[in-house]
This record gives C-alpha cells, sequence and structure tokens, in this order.
C-alpha cells in the first residue's frame, strides 16, 4: 500500500512538472514565431513597436508609425502593394465619391493576437490624405 501511494505521488509530481515545462515551452515557442511575424513585417513591427498593448480604435503613435512608412502624398498603387505585401487585405468601397480604403490584418501576439485595421483616405488623384489605425487585441 505505502508504496503504491509512493509511486502515485511521483507520478502527480512529474506530471505537473511535465505540464508546466509544456506551458513554458509553448510560451517560448510562441514568442519566437511573434518576433518571426514582426520581423518579416516592416511596417506591422513599427506599428507593433509603438503599441502600448491597449485595445484602441484611433492609435495615434500607430498612425504616426504607419505615416513614416507611408507618408501623406503616397500614391494608391503605391501604397496598396506595400500593405498587401506584408498580409494586409484591403478593400475599397464600390462607391467612386468614396475615396477610403480599409486594410486588415491579424496578427500574432504574446498570449492571443492582435487585428490592425488601417482606414486611409486617399484624394481624387488617388494620394494618401489621411490615416486612421486600429489595434484590438484577442486574447486567449
Amino acid at each position: 500500500m505505502r508504496r503504491s501511494v509512493k509511486y502515485a505521488v511521483w507520478a502527480l509530481l512529474a506530471a505537473m512538472i511535465i505540464s508546466v515545462g509544456a506551458f513554458f515551452l509553448y510560451a517560448i515557442l510562441r514568442q519566437a514565431e511573434t518576433a518571426t511575424f514582426y520581423g518579416a513585417r516592416p511596417v506591422v513591427n513599427s506599428l507593433n513597436g509603438v503599441h502600448d498593448g491597449i485595445w484602441t480604435n484611433d492609435s495615434y503613435s500607430a498612425r504616426n508609425a504607419l505615416l513614416e512608412r507611408i507618408p501623406i502624398g503616397t500614391e494608391l498603387n503605391s501604397a496598396l502593394p506595400t500593405l498587401q505585401s506584408e498580409g494586409f487585405e484591403c478593400a475599397r468601397p464600390t462607391a467612386a465619391s468614396d475615396a477610403q480604403v480599409d486594410c486588415q490584418l491579424l496578427a500574432s501576439a504574446s498570449g492571443g493576437s492582435t487585428r490592425w485595421i488601417l482606414n486611409l483616405r486617399f484624394d481624387e488623384r488617388d494620394r494618401l490624405t489621411a490615416a486612421k489605425v486600429a489595434a484590438w487585441n484577442i486574447s486567449f
């Protein structure tokens, strides 16, 4: 009887150590995946670099970081390919009078994901006139 209790305690202890180790390994791998993701995307990396981790519909610092990469006056046919090459999905409303483009990207983050939402406005010559950046944190 004592021997079986001893084995049960050791088995429980081993299961706990393995579980904790697996959790830490997962966290380390997740951080590496996140670093690789952002390292391959200069624009998104700039946004993430100034993001304070707080859910926002209008991040002034992220907007400034975006405009450093894609300045006011950039042509639509230059801005969109840059964003799309980083994985953003961009949609322009069909109404010709609405010179607005919405781009979104779901990016890896520690403990979840961040949905980056860019609202870009262009003038009648398809030049960037304004930008708004939202960052929605999704945790699990």
